[in-house]
């Protein structure tokens, strides 16, 4: 096959491809999804290590610098050569294998496949313990920073507050205190006093709130009832802000703003944190509210774009869902 097809042509080939492969991972254990895994590893490994510099070779080396006709290209020839695999007597995890990174180098030249493409790693993911060789790192761009969840679990650069981790899952502290379900997943758990895994003398009342997918992606301590004057309040809101920074590791690049609240008495500075390398974009924030009638203090350390992240690929995992019960729904009984 030579033929070179356009990229509407080729979104209406993947778009088709994924949602059957989608489905098709979804129904396979995570150890055959770690072989799977491993399979791709081998594959990428041998690109990897031929001596001629190639387009493949340079996707899996420096993806980001493939210019978008060399991505249409390899696209192409990449879908010639899944064509041919389909066909040969391959077994069929090597053709599984080949499928994640045809369908992976699709969601770099055509950005609208992007969020398939995540749902499609969150599945695979799901095997990535049980694997003799395939690592996270070896995740493809621009999909690597659907990990971060799986990265915290091992990574020493994933910020926490309280002795709470962000990304971690929610479920392990449901004992833990009063938990606030919304459709029947989690959304926020209150904990209790005696449960705080790290407990601050200012603060009274802790919650972590989770996406919809199970993992935290925000921790808030607070105190409604604060018992100091307001310069005291401003000089722990200094030591707070200047503690935070000096933990945050140094891969994060930082700007401390105040933010621009619209009463005198309330003073709320935040810290923004930026880590390129898996595209987290983090705040921190500590209030003072020192009106008369309303002393208190908050705390809080979120990633809201990780949250919306989280919730898309729910919702987009939740329609496909849908889909396989509506058509086991249709009555076919005569045709």
């Amino acid at each position: 096959m030579n033929s070179n097809l356009d990229n509407d042509q080729l979104f209406n080939i993947c778009a088709g491809l994924f949602k059957g492969f989608i489905e098709w991972i979804d129904v396979n254990s995570q150890n055959e999804k770690a072989l799977i895994l491993d399979s791709a590893y081998h594959f990428k490994n041998q690109i990897l290590n031929q001596e001629n510099p190639t387009l493949q070779k340079k996707y899996f080396q420096t993806p980001q610098d493939l210019s978008s006709q060399e991505t249409h290209r390899l696209l192409n020839q990449w879908k010639d050569t899944f064509s041919n695999l389909i066909n040969s007597d391959l077994d069929r995890v090597s053709k599984d294998s080949f499928k994640i990174w045809f369908l992976s180098l699709a969601c770099h030249s055509i950005p609208q496949l992007e969020e398939e493409g995540k749902i499609l790693w969150t599945k695979l993911l799901e095997g990535v313990e049980y694997c003799k060789y395939f690592t996270i790192s070896d995740v493809p761009y621009p999909l690597n920073t659907i990990t971060k969840n799986l990265l915290s679990l091992s990574n020493s650069h994933a910020l926490e507050l309280f002795g709470y981790k962000l990304y971690d899952g929610i479920d392990q502290y449901i004992n833990d205190g009063e938990v606030n379900f919304k459709k029947k997943l989690i959304e926020e758990i209150e904990i209790d006093s005696d449960k705080v895994l790290i407990a601050n003398q200012y603060l009274s009342n802790y919650y972590i709130r989770s996406t919809k997918t199970g993992y935290i992606f925000e921790i808030h301590g607070s105190n409604n009832n604060l018992k100091i004057n307001p310069v005291e309040c401003l000089d722990i809101q200094d030591e707070f802000i200047a503690s935070f920074q000096n933990k945050i590791p140094s891969l994060f690049s930082t700007q401390i703003k105040q933010f621009p609240n619209k009463l005198k008495s309330k003073t709320t500075w935040e810290i923004y944190m930026n880590n390129e390398s898996d595209n987290s974009k983090l705040i921190f924030s500590v209030t003072c509210d020192y009106s008369f009638n309303n002393r208190r203090m908050d705390i809080i350390l979120s990633d809201e774009d990780y949250r919306k992240s989280e919730d898309y690929i729910f919702e987009n995992l939740e329609e496909v869902e849908k889909e396989k019960i509506k058509k086991k729904e249709i009555d076919t009984t005569g045709i």
